[in-house]
């Protein structure tokens, strides 16, 4: 839930009060509680704005030839009442003879009950398979302090 800042925020806040407890320096009790403040408000914050989103997963064309660039289509439905935060969809495409890599597309905020749609290219350079997914959803606090993270759409395999 925490990131790498969000430990240090922590780390930070837990060091401000030991030492402000050592040498009795109240303004470091204050700088302790609201670096702990900050660590709370960013996990309320995720877990209150998380999207609620569902997906499907579209390949085209459907025989791929190496070579050949085909296009993977997310179509999106936002199902919440209310407006969504930004979020970033992320998806891991393995190759059976190539290079990994994670394709991600961020999101502007959604308005409620909004269908859209976004995609990316899949190259193929090699014959083989390609798994495409899981595809994600995660959101950010506006300082990095905590991450939301779920998995959407399970994964496919794909023919060259």
């Amino acid at each position: 839930m925490l990131t790498r800042q969000g430990i240090a925020v922590v780390v930070a806040g837990l060091l401000a009060v030991v030492v402000g407890r050592v040498f009795g320096v109240i303004e470091l009790f204050v700088i302790g509680a609201a670096f702990f403040c900050t660590a709370v408000a960013a996990v309320v914050y995720v877990r209150l704005r998380r999207p609620i989103v569902t997906a499907n997963r579209w390949v085209h064309p459907a025989v791929l030839v190496a070579g050949d660039t085909g296009r993977v289509d997310l179509q999106l439905e936002h199902r919440g009442r209310l407006r969504s935060a930004p979020f970033t969809l992320s998806e891991s495409v393995h190759r059976t003879m190539g290079d990994d890599h994670v394709a991600r597309l961020p999101m502007a905020p959604m308005p409620p009950r909004l269908r859209t749609s976004t995609g990316y290219k899949l190259p193929t350079s090699r014959r083989g398979v390609i798994a495409l997914g899981p595809l994600a959803v995660e959101i950010t606090d506006p300082l990095g302090v905590a991450r939301w993270r779920s998995s959407m759409v399970d994964v496919d395999e794909v023919m060259v």
